[in-house]
């Protein structure tokens, strides 16, 4: 992922490939991994609304969280902008999951709402960045 200017930092890069974002004021907070293994796209986004049903209960409600189409530079890709109530707290989160790659990728941001619109477009633009650099 293309991080755009100095007011982003990288916070970790890990052997089992993920990589963490954050922005300077610690507002914003991505997150990108590889799925398992084996498992497609679709499995995965499946996998993901019966999870989001089971732990947001009352806050899930279908519509809300329909996934959207987008297309990543080098990808094709679905993504939820939804806000939720995150430990007490509202958080606006992004989820982007890259289609076409061998093993699906997704990458999750998490938002302080105050701050959602000052931030959304660059998370985007981090997010849709993402390059498979799997040979």
């Amino acid at each position: 992922m293309t991080v755009p200017n100095r007011h982003w930092n990288t916070v970790s890069i890990s052997t089992d490939k993920t990589i963490d974002i954050r922005s300077e004021d610690n507002s914003v907070f991505i997150s990108a991994f590889r799925l398992p293994a084996g498992r497609s796209a679709d499995d995965s986004l499946e996998e993901l609304k019966k999870m989001q049903r089971d732990n947001l209960k009352d806050q899930y409600n279908e519509e809300t969280f329909q996934f959207h189409d987008c297309n990543a530079k080098h990808f094709t890709c679905k993504y939820q902008d939804v806000l939720i109530n995150f430990d007490g707290q509202q958080k606006r989160t992004i989820s982007v999951y890259l289609e076409d790659t061998p093993r699906a990728v997704g990458i999750i941001a998490l938002m302080e709402p105050d701050t959602a619109d000052k931030y959304r477009q660059q998370a985007m633009e981090i997010m849709l960045s993402a390059k498979n650099t799997v040979k």
